[in-house]
């Protein structure tokens, strides 16, 4: 009874309120399509509101599952977005959303796309611009949770969670899209509902086109070994390559800042990046980011990339990795290679606290290469002239996975200036003290977590 006076008070402060935003419909599972889509007489359908909908319009959807794909055609415009929000305190669930119109926002949905096909199997297929799926759970979709495509530019993507989705949670083309704050997991090869029937992967996030930044997002466990439908995947958190015949170039000028990546899997990577000497992958910048990984980032020999910048960032490995060559950063045959101010920890065994092999116009010193175990930390090349090896970075709790500095970490101010880094992974103002730290905090005196 009060959740449902509490929807009769929204609609109506919104309907009197159709000179700041147009008009605000309401759609319920008690509602009749033939209904003026009022609060009192609500639609049943939210595809109603769609064909419905012009600029500055939204509409409201209350609690309970709505067995449709909603197709979005029409176009809002800047400050008059056409929203669809789910009631505040509900859950609605639906099969998901294709987005063709511009300036468009989706906010609060459950989505279930349970269709095998390229479009309607992913739970957003964006082709729009300036479109935005904020705080949205995307769940069993086989052919990917969030999708922007190639014509898609400005999008935003934020504060959802992708669960167990086919191939990857989240899939950006076009230009400058800014994906923040979202959370991955468990992604699979093949779904059981579908999917690319000759896909390979199982991802976190993909990556392709330009622009893009990635920003606080979580993900974790990207893929499960165990799951039975991950029959022979590779898993990254984050991957871009050159499928140019398929509209998918490797991504140019991205960053990636404030992420944090769990994913302990012999042999998979935090970032794969690979291009083609037709669309190289370039400029990418990876800073501030935590990374608790056997594998970090890849440029593979052969695969045409240049401009990687590496800044800032805390890769802890696992010492129980001792064969297949576990190593941070694997970079080869790159032009324009920058890696300072990174602390790695436990790359043991035959591991490498880094690998750069026949790279141009390198750029290293500044970091920091430690194993618990007490072995010296190998790495091509070598120690430089500014870096500390070996010695302990002294986090305020490497078991609990507290990995900001104590006051008393050689890491702290011995660091290199960097322009293209002026705060760090908890947002806190770079140079607290006489240089940058190493890795992704700066030592402030507080010992909180951002993640645990």
């Amino acid at each position: 009874m009060k959740k449902a006076i509490g929807y009769f008070i929204i609609c109506m402060i919104m309907m009197t309120s159709q000179f700041l935003w147009g008009t605000v419909y309401c759609v319920a599972v008690s509602g009749k399509d033939n209904n003026s889509g009022t609060q009192l007489l609500p639609w049943r359908t939210i595809q109603k509101a769609a064909n419905t909908m012009i600029a500055g319009d939204k509409v409201i959807v209350t609690s309970g599952t709505y067995n449709e794909r909603i197709s979005e055609l029409s176009s809002g415009s800047s400050g008059n977005e056409i929203i669809y929000q789910v009631n505040a305190g509900d859950t609605v669930t639906c099969k998901g959303f294709t987005i063709s119109g511009n300036y468009v926002t989706v906010d609060g949905f459950r989505v279930d796309a349970d269709d095998n096909n390229s479009i309607t199997g992913r739970g957003f297929y964006v082709s729009g611009d300036y479109v935005t799926v904020k705080n949205c759970y995307v769940t069993e979709c086989p052919w990917g949770g969030i999708f922007y495509n190639q014509n898609s530019s400005y999008g935003y993507i934020s504060n959802n969670r992708c669960y167990h989705n086919g191939q990857n949670g989240v899939e950006v083309w076009g230009s400058y899209h800014l994906v923040e704050n979202n959370e991955v997991w468990e992604s699979v090869q093949h779904h059981p509902q579908g999917g690319p029937p000759s896909g390979a992967d199982a991802d976190g996030m993909r990556f392709h086109g330009d622009h893009h930044t990635f920003r606080g997002n979580w993900i974790h466990e990207p893929a499960l070994m165990s799951d039975p439908y991950n029959v022979s995947p590779h898993i990254d958190c984050f991957q871009t390559y050159d499928h140019a015949a398929a509209g998918k170039p490797a991504a140019s000028y991205c960053t990636f800042e404030k992420n944090h990546c769990r994913h302990y899997v012999s042999g998979m990577f935090t970032f794969m990046i690979e291009g083609s000497q037709a669309n190289p992958a370039h400029h990418i910048t990876i800073k501030n980011n935590l990374f608790e990984v056997g594998w970090g980032v890849s440029c593979p020999r052969g695969y045409y990339t240049h401009d990687i910048y590496i800044y800032n960032n805390t890769f802890i490995g696992d010492p129980s990795f001792t064969t297949g060559w576990p190593c941070p950063m694997n970079i080869r045959e790159v032009s324009n290679v920058e890696v300072k101010n990174n602390i790695t920890v436990n790359y043991v065994g035959n591991g490498n606290h880094r690998y750069i092999e026949n790279c141009t116009n390198i750029s290293l010193d500044y970091n920091s290469a430690y194993n618990t175990d007490g072995s010296v930390p190998s790495a091509a090349p070598g120690a430089q002239s500014h870096e500390l090896w070996g010695q302990s970075p002294m986090f305020v709790s490497l078991s609990n996975r507290n990995f900001h500095l104590q006051s008393s970490s050689p890491c702290v101010d011995a660091g290199t200036s960097l322009s293209q880094v002026t705060d760090d992974l908890d947002g806190q103002p770079r140079l607290q003290g006489r240089s940058w730290d190493m890795g992704a905090y700066e030592y402030t005196g507080a010992s909180t977590q951002r993640r645990i």
